[in-house]
């Protein structure tokens, strides 16, 4: 991110490393530690809520919400920091349902609760707040997942990638959701009309190269894994080629 934003030393995180149980008396530490450092903080970032619970039991709601209180504590001092606190949400969670897992008072305690959904895996993500709010209402948050260099290489001499993310404009998040559904129409095609190609025969037949001209393969299969999930396409079995439904059918013409 210091190289890809051109972050400044004095804009760089604080990192404390490891995980414990956040109780009160660690809290009292943690903040002393702070106030040592002698800096304005406007927010602190816990990873992740599992990874610092102190209890026995996430599901317990006494336990739960005596947690939220304790993380609380974390808003005082120099700065008045907010604290963000990442939550695995519920096993197999859909858009409609990114609450944090455990015990429901835990929520209750919370004065929002933000959720990052992903329509295009891996290349857009949408934030805006789901369950409760305390304050006023905003416009989803759309970003730009791009892939970026480390610095670092593998056991292969490859490039150790990882992914940052961007703020996107709505007018640039309207027109890739408008890319997304071309693409798709035009693998939902290929299909169709050549059901025996491989992921690569389909990237490569669309000129979906890299820049040394092997095929994505990955925007072939993340369109499939799409189109599965709007039932425009079914798979037998596993590892099975994917079949046109009926309302894929309708889809590429126009009917749906």
């Amino acid at each position: 991110m210091v190289r890809e934003f051109g972050l400044a030393d004095d804009q760089l995180p604080y990192v404390v490393a490891g995980n414990f149980p956040m109780t009160e008396d660690e809290v009292a530490t943690l903040k002393k530690e702070i106030t040592a450092l002698d800096a304005s903080f406007s927010l602190i970032i816990g990873d992740t809520a599992a990874s610092f619970f102190p209890g026995e039991d996430e599901n317990d709601n006494v336990e739960a919400g005596q947690y939220a209180r304790t993380l609380r504590m974390l808003t005082g001092g120099k700065g008045n920091p907010a604290v963000v606190v990442l939550s695995h949400p519920v096993k197999n969670a859909r858009r409609d349902n990114m609450l944090p897992r455990g015990g429901g008072a835990f929520l209750n305690e919370l004065d929002g609760n933000l959720a990052l959904w992903s329509d295009v895996q891996g290349e857009v993500t949408s934030l805006h707040w789901q369950g409760k709010i305390r304050g006023p209402d905003f416009s989803p948050v759309g970003f730009r997942l791009r892939s970026v260099r480390t610095g670092f290489f593998d056991k292969k001499n490859r490039h150790v990638m990882t992914i940052v993310a961007e703020p996107m404009s709505d007018e640039a998040a309207a027109d890739l959701a408008k890319n997304t559904t071309a693409r798709e129409d035009t693998v939902l095609a290929a299909l169709r009309d050549h059901p025996e190609w491989s992921l690569g025969q389909i990237a490569t037949d669309r000129g979906w190269l890299d820049n040394v001209g092997e095929p994505q393969k990955w925007i072939v299969q993340r369109a499939i894994v799409s189109l599965a999930d709007d039932k425009l396409i079914s798979q037998q079995r596993k590892g099975g080629r994917w079949i046109i439904t009926e309302k894929g059918e309708k889809a590429l013409d126009g009917k749906l």
